[in-house]
C-alpha cells in the first residue's frame, strides 16, 4: 500500500501524462488507481491528457501525509490568479 500511496502523492503534486516515463514505469499501479477511482483523466466532463487525483484519492494521501491537500489547493488557487 505504501508504493500505491507514494504514486498517488506524486501524481497529486505532479499530474502525469499518459505516456510519460513515470506512467509507463508504474502502469500497473496507475491502472489499479484508475479502477478504484482514485485517479481520473476526466475533469468537469471533459477528457484531459493527464491523470489527476480524485477527491477519493486525496483522502487516502491526506491520511498518510496530512496537509498535502492544502498545498495542492493553494497552488490551484494561485493558478486561477494568473492574468
Amino acid at each position: 500500500m505504501n508504493a500505491y500511496l507514494r504514486i498517488l502523492r506524486h501524481m497529486l503534486l505532479n499530474p502525469q501524462s499518459f505516456q510519460s516515463d513515470f506512467s509507463r514505469k508504474h502502469a500497473a499501479l496507475i491502472a489499479e488507481a484508475a479502477s478504484r477511482k482514485h485517479i481520473s483523466s476526466v475533469i468537469d466532463n471533459k477528457a484531459r491528457d493527464r491523470w489527476f487525483v480524485t477527491s477519493a484519492g486525496l483522502e487516502l494521501v491526506e491520511g498518510k501525509w496530512p496537509g498535502t491537500g492544502s498545498v495542492v489547493r493553494q497552488v490551484a488557487s494561485e493558478d486561477h490568479l494568473a492574468p
